[in-house]
């Protein structure tokens, strides 16, 4: 095989593995999927390590050359939709229906949602929330409640995120924008439980996905990468009840009742 086909092997394998931690996939599974698809041409050896915020590939073709290839990973979201498109590239070309060079190129293609998927997910998650918040014993006005303010924070937090802000500045702003909205909504109305609408609403802002990801991690012996996933949801649970702490501070400071 030519050196040329080895390279552009070795480098949609880095990007497999860079685009599946990008979208919230585990790191033991960003390793496989490097390491299956390094394998494919028969190389003598092969070795991947997988970081949240980083992966290297070496391997060792048959002729004892050697190649590697390091990926930075400097922003990541949860896209699960993204994570199934790059193992359906990785299986075509493992079964032979395309290049390395094809498989690069759609794995090297921007991933954003457009305009359709921007306001798509938020008023997925309004109209979940507001179910849920039937479920804590609301009625009527806080279920609109409550799936407006998750509109309005899921809405604002991707917002922050195509704009490459930190984590603790997006949790914060999610946490603010969720809170404000619910305080301002009973203070318009004189009506609706304020506990249920937060506590719904603030609910797709919290990292369950970084969580279960992070214990996975631990369990497997991943334990650099169930640290680092750890510390990340420990900084967005800060940052969000930092957040909705501090309207909710401003709102009984000025006579609102908690």
């Amino acid at each position: 095989m030519a050196r040329t086909d080895l390279e552009l092997l070795l480098e949609a394998a880095k990007r497999l593995a860079a685009v599946i931690l990008e979208n919230g996939g585990e790191t033991y599974r960003a390793e496989e999927a490097a390491r299956r698809l390094c394998g494919l041409y028969g190389t003598q050896e092969i070795d991947v390590l997988a970081l949240p915020t980083g992966v290297l590939v070496h391997m060792t073709a048959e002729d004892g050359k050697t190649y590697s290839a390091l990926a930075r990973v400097r922003a990541r979201r949860l896209d699960l939709g993204a994570v199934a498109r790059a193992n359906e590239i990785a299986r075509r070309l493992a079964g032979g229906e395309m290049s390395p060079a094809d498989a690069l190129r759609e794995l090297s293609a921007p991933q954003g949602q457009g305009e359709t998927g921007r306001l798509l997910t938020p008023a997925l998650s309004a109209f979940s929330i507001g179910c849920f918040s039937v479920l804590m014993g609301g009625g009527v006005f806080e279920f609109f409640a409550a799936a407006a303010c998750a509109f309005l924070s899921q809405l604002v937090c991707s917002l922050f995120r195509d704009a490459d802000l930190y984590y603790f500045i997006t949790s914060l702003a999610g946490g603010v924008v969720c809170a404000l909205a619910a305080v301002l909504a009973i203070s318009m109305f004189g009506t609706g439980s304020l506990s249920v609408i937060i506590g719904s609403a603030i609910l797709p802002l919290l990292p369950g996905m970084t969580l279960i990801g992070a214990i996975r991690d631990s369990v497997r012996g991943d334990l650099v990468s169930g640290a680092a996933r750890l510390g990340d949801v420990l900084v967005v649970l800060l940052s969000l009840s930092f957040g909705v702490g501090a309207v909710l501070w401003c709102y009984g400071w000025i006579g609102g009742a908690l």
